[in-house]
């Protein structure tokens, strides 16, 4: 007899040790759905797995080791104009630039592993991910929301939607403190001028611009990821038409619908901000940056008014630079973004893509140490560390797709994951001894 039927088209499922394999191509534990990219019920996704639901109390531990994280960089915000003086870096800016190199890393790192879950990475990458969820201040990495409340199903929409609410959470509750405080301070019958409202908006726009500074990346990644680029077709037969696509995302999710229509939409509106917000960052550090060449200074503090306080929110983005490398903010936000959430776009799963985004890396590391624009000589190195521990993320990354028949034992994949574990585990431990110093000092 001859076989005359068409032979269904088979796909490699995203993360290998989601599937068992098999005629029947069933899911492992805890994943479910097309190509056994979904969690089921009970379980949630965490960049490259699915996890099981931890208790209620130990969710609020990790919410709470998160609020405190949070609080700690508003106090530091706070109490940095309390003590800065004029022409000198403060310990609360020195604090904000060892945070944000460690928190850029970190967000590029997660990035990375999500966008290429294809490859089989160590078992040791799973301990990464479970401080990553912490120092990349993303909320919806730390525990699933339909963890506390199975009626609350998380998808690719609600992590969109989340995130653009968070944005505008951000903004908004630094202004109402703004507006409660002086509204008090006038029940209180307190005179107010100008310096002193001055002083109450420094803290409030900081902390609006470091929070959305830091959210800027996964921001980009929720905004992204709902794209038409970021679906993925999946055909039952060579040459079959009509073929259903999928989210990347979530597979849970149709990209042919018409909902999905109104979100891509939603998106396409959203890159107004991915495009406009560092934009808009760049404009204040140009106008700072002139104002502090005709001032021979490196700071507005001279000049009173709104623009003082503005130039005051987004020192941070500048201060730890020298003056002919005052926008190199700029590049580092356009790294993080290719290399977190341009990657999405990636989806042909092989060597070549992996190796592009290694190649990206090392661009931008030879860029930096080509202008060395840190002047500090630890945020350089810091920084400098991070750039290269990326690349060689991305080295490994190349090496764990070289074919079966040519790849290295188990027991060099576990010395690869050791090392993994270490170089990662070398940028937090380099920098945490100078926090926690900058913390002591600022707070004595």
């Amino acid at each position: 007899m001859k076989y005359v039927g068409r032979v269904p088209k088979a796909y490699k499922c995203i993360r290998q040790d989601s599937c068992l394999g098999g005629i029947d191509s069933e899911c492992a534990e805890g994943y479910a759905g097309p190509l056994c990219a979904n969690c089921q019920s009970g379980f949630y996704k965490r960049m490259i797995a699915c996890h099981k639901c931890p208790s209620k109390k130990l969710i609020a531990i990790q919410f709470g080791v998160l609020g405190f994280i949070v609080l700690v960089i508003i106090l530091v915000i706070v109490k940095s104009e309390k003590s800065s003086k004029p022409g000198r870096r403060t310990v609360a800016d020195i604090f904000l630039s060892h945070v944000k190199i460690v928190i850029g890393f970190y967000q590029v790192l997660a990035g990375l592993l999500q966008a290429f879950s294809y490859v089989k990475w160590p078992s040791e990458v799973s301990v990464l991910e479970s401080y990553i969820r912490f120092v990349q201040l993303n909320v919806l990495q730390i525990v699933s929301p339909s963890c506390v409340e199975k009626s609350f199903e998380m998808n690719a929409y609600s992590h969109f939607v989340f995130t653009l609410a968070g944005n505008v959470v951000i903004v908004v509750v630094p202004l109402f403190w703004y507006l409660a405080r002086i509204t008090w301070m006038k029940i209180k019958q307190k005179q107010l001028d100008e310096s002193h409202l001055i002083d109450i908006k420094k803290p409030c726009l900081k902390i609006i611009a470091f929070l959305l500074f830091v959210a800027y990346p996964s921001t980009c990644v929720n905004i992204f990821q709902i794209l038409p680029l970021s679906c993925h077709k999946l055909c039952a037969f060579e040459g079959a038409s009509n073929c259903p696509s999928f989210l990347r995302a979530d597979y849970s999710i149709l990209c042919d619908t018409d909902t999905h229509k109104k979100y891509i939409w939603t998106a396409y509106a959203s890159l107004a901000y991915v495009i406009g917000f560092p934009i808009f960052l760049a404009y204040i550090v140009w106008k700072t940056h002139l104002q502090s060449q005709r001032s021979n200074r490196f700071s507005l503090a001279d000049e009173r008014g709104s623009m003082e306080a503005v130039a005051f929110a987004i020192l941070f983005l500048h201060e730890n630079y020298s003056p002919s490398c005052w926008y190199w903010e700029s590049v580092e936000m356009a790294r993080k973004v290719i290399l977190s959430a341009g990657v999405i776009f990636v989806g042909s799963e092989s060597r070549t893509q992996v190796g592009i985004a290694a190649m990206v890396s090392a661009a931008f590391a030879m860029l930096h140490g080509r202008f060395r624009p840190i002047t500090d000589r630890f945020e350089d190195y810091l920084q400098m560390t991070s750039l290269l521990v990326t690349s060689f993320n991305l080295g490994i990354g190349v090496l764990l797709k070289v074919p079966s028949d040519e790849t290295t034992g188990s027991r060099d994949n576990v010395g690869l994951g050791v090392l993994l574990l270490v170089t990662n585990a070398l940028v937090i431990c380099i920098v945490l001894g100078e926090i926690i110093k900058d913390i002591n000092i600022i707070f004595d």
